[in-house]
């Protein structure tokens, strides 16, 4: 386990009742607090990946059209085929951040 402040290796701290984890550099934590500091960081983390994606779709776009007016149609469907698979992949992982626990988002909606 790394500490959520500054990602360093934590330990649980045997000696303390209630449990007790502490970073090398200080840093410490409950159970409780570690588990809400992990949470909102993989949060922060989803939708970080959701905006590189819709960047992402939105660069093969231009590019895709840069490649059409060039006369490169090839590359033009290979950009344009990126930019719908990170378009698909970012909708994913929001509507997972956007409705977690609902029956219509499920591990299933990420893919392999």
């Amino acid at each position: 386990m790394t500490c959520p402040e500054c990602g360093g290796p934590l330990r649980q701290e045997d000696t303390s009742v209630p449990v007790r984890f502490e970073c090398q550099v200080g840093h410490a934590w409950s159970p409780e607090s570690l588990l809400a500091a992990h949470a909102a960081g993989t949060e922060r983390a989803l939708w970080t990946a959701v905006l590189r994606l819709e960047e992402r779709s939105r660069l093969h776009l231009v590019l895709a059209e840069t490649a059409e007016d060039q006369g490169y149609p090839i590359s033009a469907g290979g950009f344009r085929a990126s930019a719908q698979s990170a378009r698909s992949a970012a909708r994913k992982i929001r509507k997972l951040l956007e409705a977690p626990g609902e029956a219509g988002a499920t591990e299933d909606d990420i893919g392999d």
